[in-house]
C-alpha cells in the first residue's frame, strides 16, 4: 500500500518534503498537478487535477492507494473517494473542506497581478507571528508556478462544491485542521468530519493553514496510521477474495461448500 500525497494550490510536491522526511517505511508518490513543474497545461477543475492523480498512479502501477491531501489536494483526496471508491483505500484531509471558496479579491488579481499579491497571499496561510522565512518560503512557491496556474488552482479550488455528496464516501478518513487557519477554518473541517461516516478529527492549536510546513511530524504520525488501516484493509480483502476463489473452486469440482 502506497500514501499518494496531493499538493495544494499554488505549490508543488515539495510542500510535503517535511512531512516525508518523518514517514520512514512507508512507501509514497506525491504527483505533481498539472500547470507546474512540466506538468502540461493549467487545470481549473479538481476532477482535472484528480485525472492527473489517477494517471500517476497508473504509471506507478497503484491500484489501490491511501491518499492524503493538502487544500485543493483535499478537494482531489474527496473527489476521488467520491468517483473511484474502488483505487481509495482511505483518505486524509489536510487544511481542507467540501466546498473552497476564495476570496474574490485575490482571483480578481490574478494572472497578472501575482508579484503583487503573493506577500499578502502568502501571509494568510500563516497565524499572527509566523516566522519570516515561511512566508518567504510560500511566497516564492507561489511565484515559482506562476500567476496563470495559481489562478487556474485557484478557480478550481472555487468551483469545488461536494458538501452534500460526504455521505457517499465510505472509506475510513482522517481530517486535520489549524484552529487558526484563515483560509479552510475549522468549520469547514467538522463539516467533513461530520458528514464522513468513518472520519476522525485532530485540530491544532494556535497552527494556520500550512499544517504540513507548521506540524510535520504530527501530521506525518497521523497518516501513518490511516496508511496502516489501509493496509490492514487491504489484506482483509484479500484474504476475502481468495476465500471465494476457494468457494468458487469447490463448487466448480461439486464439493459441498464448507459452513459459515
Amino acid at each position: 500500500m502506497t500514501l499518494v500525497l496531493v499538493h495544494s494550490a499554488g505549490a508543488t510536491p515539495a510542500v510535503w518534503d517535511r512531512v516525508r522526511s518523518h514517514l520512514r517505511g512507508i512507501p509514497t508518490l506525491a504527483p505533481v498537478l498539472p500547470g507546474r513543474l512540466g506538468a502540461g497545461e493549467p487545470v481549473a477543475d479538481v476532477a482535472g487535477h484528480a485525472v492527473s492523480v489517477l494517471r500517476s498512479m497508473d504509471e506507478a502501477g497503484l491500484e489501490c492507494a491511501t491518499i492524503a491531501g493538502h487544500s485543493l489536494g483535499g478537494g482531489v483526496a474527496l473527489w476521488l473517494a467520491l468517483e473511484h471508491p474502488s483505487r481509495v483505500a482511505g483518505i486524509g484531509l489536510v487544511s481542507t473542506g467540501a466546498r473552497l471558496r476564495v476570496n474574490p479579491q485575490a482571483l480578481a488579481a490574478l494572472p497578472d497581478g501575482l508579484e503583487q499579491a503573493a506577500p499578502m497571499m502568502a501571509a494568510t496561510n500563516f497565524p499572527p507571528g509566523a516566522p519570516d522565512e515561511l512566508i518567504e518560503e510560500r511566497r516564492g512557491e507561489y511565484a515559482s508556478v506562476g500567476g496563470a496556474t495559481v489562478f487556474a488552482d485557484l478557480t478550481a479550488c472555487d468551483r469545488f462544491d461536494v458538501l452534500d455528496r460526504l455521505w457517499e464516501i465510505r472509506c475510513r478518513a482522517q481530517v486535520l485542521v489549524g484552529s487558526a487557519d484563515v483560509l479552510t477554518p475549522p468549520k469547514y473541517a467538522y463539516a467533513l468530519a461530520e458528514r464522513i461516516s468513518a472520519a476522525r478529527i485532530v485540530e491544532y492549536p494556535r497552527v494556520g493553514h500550512m499544517l504540513p510546513i507548521e506540524r510535520p511530524a504530527e501530521v506525518a504520525g497521523e497518516l501513518a496510521v490511516l496508511w496502516a488501516a489501509g493496509l490492514d484493509g487491504a489484506a482483509t480483502r484479500a484474504r476475502a477474495e481468495r476465500s471465494l476463489a476457494a468457494a468458487s473452486r469447490r463448487s466448480t469440482l461439486g464439493f459441498p461448500r464448507r459452513p459459515g
